[in-house]
């Protein structure tokens, strides 16, 4: 459901009188009421982890020689950008192809500058060993890539921010419910409505489970000590 079509079905479950809104652009009164609280649910259910699956995403880019550094809006992720998986990065030749794929570690920002910032190290050139990322999330590489390399990784970004009718929220589409749920709870609360309120609830932590229970990571067992 778009943004819309989730404030349509929630008046529709707070059974209020009158006709469902056909834009939330310019709401007014009770009805902008729900539009925020999808809004807040939106954000709220988004925000509860980084690691959920729906929110990790692919970052592929060709690191081009004697180029170190890379920010955010170069990569293509400004405002969505949540953090990076640090310890999903990879490099290979470009000119070697894939078969020469290599992983690339991951260092705190101050040890990496400690190190690859420091002194005659600023000049090094080779293929990447590390990964890192300033204050402003800028992608860091060291030592700097003496060739093009591409760099492949899994960051975690924000859900979408709901504004226009047809703006779709991050969750899987069978949980999009879970927002209206979630929104309706605060209208029984803001109504001191306590059978809106349960019905919400129930529903809200029906589709909650199948959040935590489908898209989240498996977790496994590590090696045996000895």
């Amino acid at each position: 459901m778009n943004y819309l079509e989730l404030v349509q079905d929630l008046f529709y479950e707070a059974r209020l009188a009158g006709s469902a809104p056909t834009t939330v652009v310019g709401l007014t009164g009770e009805l902008l009421d729900l539009a925020r609280w999808v809004r807040d649910a939106a954000n709220e259910i988004g925000g509860i982890r980084p690691d959920f699956l729906f929110k990790i995403q692919d970052l592929s880019f060709t690191a081009t020689a004697n180029v170190g550094s890379y920010s955010l809006a170069t990569l293509g992720y400004g405002s969505t950008f949540r953090e990076w998986r640090t310890t999903t990065f990879r490099q290979y030749l470009v000119s070697q192809g894939v078969a020469s794929e290599q992983f690339v570690g991951w260092l705190p920002y101050e040890e990496f500058r400690d190190f690859y910032l420091f002194g005659s190290r600023n000049a090094d050139r080779g293929p990447p060993v590390h990964a890192s990322a300033d204050q402003d999330d800028n992608l860091l590489l060291g030592p700097i890539p003496e060739a093009d390399y591409r760099i492949t990784a899994k960051i975690s970004v924000d859900d979408p921010v709901l504004t226009d009718d047809t703006d779709i929220p991050g969750l899987p589409v069978n949980l999009h419910k879970l927002l209206v749920y979630r929104a309706l709870k605060q209208y029984g609360l803001t109504e001191a409505a306590p059978e809106v309120i349960a019905k919400a609830e129930q529903g809200e932590a029906r589709l909650k489970a199948q959040l935590y229970q489908y898209h989240l990571p498996q977790v496994h067992l590590g090696a045996p000590l000895a």
